[in-house]
């Protein structure tokens, strides 16, 4: 979508994911305000936007005229029908086309793109996958991209499933720096073809590609990849009694195949060193688990089933099936000790370890990301009605009535009865995930003007913690730009936009995205390159260029985005950001005369050549 425009030659406008999250409406609104032809988001994201429309009353809700939209791809996860339904049935009222929803898949060793429903729409097989892409379109075609579907055996018929292989000129030419995984997924020979195995499972039918599954048990939450490995070192570690080597971590809910309910909860299964274990053991162990497994990659733990020694399903070279395991965790067949099953259900409190069953995981586990039924608004209307009615008719404080608009907020967004919801107890222990807490975020910032520290959300806050900081800012906005506000949280200005006093100077935690690239860029310092996000690039420009008036403009960029000012930090041997302060002076411009130079040789020159080593 960024490079796309250049190549076209049209507009584009790029939302930040954070900016969706706290309000999806404002997406379709910006489809409206700038008559957009083509759009691109996750299946969650249409998720979001027909659960925000529903929560909202109808005399609140935005001016959207969808009309304009030409293709809306819906790619980079899991498609499910249902959003795909509902989405339809929710905005073509307002101009949305029965054929403008475009289900596409892509990924990034092929530049994103592989194909796409580009003339048919939505098309939902009886089995319930959704088709992704129109495989021997003209365009595909042209281009020269062609897919196939391998077994054990070779090329599987039609309506088989397999992996997808696929051979095109957008084929990347490999992973940098790993030639070992290079050969394994690139290098796979076909028809007198180099071909890219891509990992994912799906099959053709007349001529459209259905994804199916993924061969790699790779973890896509929201757009994120995650890796089953990571997930399960982090159970390891919560626990000594939990034996290293012996742990499957894999997604519940992962939306193919009519599947629904949260994609962010995944079960564990994990040996443990013995044979017997108090009731009282196994709880603190799920708990553990649960904390640290949403601290770690914030996903939530839905089930968990507590194995015997030398009994979780391995391949004949020793490598966990995952596949398998979930797969039995569903049947109850898992080899578990005496009260070794625990579950959690997102709508209420944890259930406690036992032998009597699992609770059906769509029914525990699915109700949360599902878009609420006009019956589910009406109920959360009331129920927040009548414990903030209570409240205001009975005269009580200011403080204590904003408490209580709090513990309606977070009710709200966790799916929790008030009557379940302890304000005591770290958020991250009610269910609360990423997306959870941005609506917490944004529901907070809407109703008080204050913008929350989403690490402080999972580093064991609780709701008391959180109504002492929106009192805090209530006091804050009394006083004088002389004054801090509280580290974790400020006040808009008039304009509604955060201001920039001292507090950007705060350490805070990064975000999953950034703790990636700090972790790439410290493996780039141990292979010897000190600048892995340095990208230098020359720029001829003709005329007269006015020094003064460019370092003014690059002063005004570095001051408006926030994000060129950081920098990582490290604090207790962890990666930490800080937001340098607004006042600080950017790098400054160098001037080097290269009059008579060759202007292949310019990067060569010393001065140059030492600012972009």
């Amino acid at each position: 979508m960024m490079l796309l425009p250049l190549f076209g030659g049209y507009n584009t406008v790029v939302m930040s994911p954070l900016t969706f999250l706290k309000n999806p409406l404002l997406w379709l609104t910006t489809l409206t305000k700038y008559r957009a032809e083509i759009t691109a988001a996750p299946n969650f994201a249409y998720t979001r936007c027909v659960s925000a429309w529903r929560k909202t009353p109808e005399g609140k809700r935005p001016e959207v005229d969808l009309s304009t939209l030409r293709y809306a791809f819906n790619a980079a996860e899991p498609i499910r029908p249902q959003t795909l339904r509902d989405f339809q049935e929710t905005f073509g009222p307002l101009g949305f086309g029965p054929n403008v929803m475009a289900p596409a898949y892509g990924l990034a060793e092929h530049v994103v793109y592989q194909s796409a429903m580009w003339t048919r729409g939505t098309v939902i097989d009886t089995n319930g996958f959704v088709a992704c892409g129109e495989v021997y379109n003209e365009g595909n075609v042209k281009m020269g991209m062609e897919v196939a579907i391998m077994g054990d055996g070779g090329e599987c018929p039609e309506g088989a499933t397999g992996e997808i292989w696929l051979h095109s000129p957008s084929v990347a030419a490999g992973y940098w720096g790993r030639p070992e995984k290079t050969e394994e997924d690139f290098g796979n020979l076909h028809a007198g073809k180099r071909w890219l195995a891509t990992g994912d499972l799906g099959y053709i039918k007349e001529g459209l590609l259905y994804v199916t599954g993924r061969k790699k048990d790779v973890i896509i939450v929201n757009g994120r990849n995650l890796y089953p490995q990571d997930v399960e070192l982090s159970v390891e570690g919560a626990d000594p009694e939990i034996r290293p080597g012996c742990t499957a971590a894999f997604q519940l809910n992962t939306g193919l195949g009519g599947d629904t309910g949260r994609e962010d909860v995944v079960g564990i299964a994990a040996e443990v060193r013995s044979a017997k274990l108090p009731a009282a053991k196994i709880e603190a162990m799920a708990q553990a688990i649960c904390e640290r497994v949403l601290a770690d990659h914030r996903l939530v733990v839905g089930q968990i089933a507590f194995l015997k020694m030398r009994t979780i399903p391995k391949t004949t070279s020793g490598k966990i099936r995952r596949s398998t395991c979930k797969d039995q965790m569903a049947t109850k067949s898992l080899n578990v000790v005496a009260g070794g099953w625990w579950s959690q259900s997102l709508s209420g409190a944890a259930q406690p370890a036992q032998d009597e069953g699992l609770p059906d995981s769509a029914g525990a586990l699915g109700a949360e990301t599902l878009p609420p039924t006009e019956q589910d608004t009406a109920d959360i209307a009331l129920l927040r009605a009548n414990s903030s009615k209570k409240l205001l008719s009975a005269g009580a404080a200011p403080e204590e009535q904003r408490r209580a608009e709090l513990i309606d907020l977070v009710a709200s967004a966790a799916g929790l009865s008030l009557d379940r919801l302890d304000p005591s107890v770290p958020l991250v222990e009610l269910g609360i995930g990423s997306l959870q807490a941005v609506e917490i975020i944004a529901a907070v910032e809407e109703k008080f003007g204050v913008t929350l520290d989403l690490g402080k959300l999972f580093d064991g806050a609780t709701l008391e913690e959180l109504v002492s900081e929106v009192a805090q800012a209530d006091i804050a906005s009394s006083l004088d730009d002389s004054q801090t506000l509280p580290l974790q949280l400020r006040q808009k200005d008039s304009m509604g936009r955060p201001p920039a006093p001292s507090m950007l100077d705060k350490v805070t935690y990064p975000s999953f995205n950034q703790e990636q690239m700090y972790i790439l860029h410290k493996l780039a310092e141990e292979s010897g390159c000190q600048a892995a996000y340095n990208i230098p690039v020359g720029l001829e420009l003709r005329g007269h260029l006015d020094i003064d008036r460019l370092e003014h403009a690059l002063a005004f960029v570095w001051q408006r985005h926030a994000a060129l000012r950081l920098r990582f930090v490290e604090v207790d041997d962890a990666p930490m950001v800080q937001y340098v302060a607004v006042g600080s002076c950017p790098l400054p411009l160098r001037k080097q005369t290269c009059y008579g130079s060759d202007s292949s040789d310019l990067f060569s020159q010393p001065t140059i050549a030492a600012a972009i080593k």
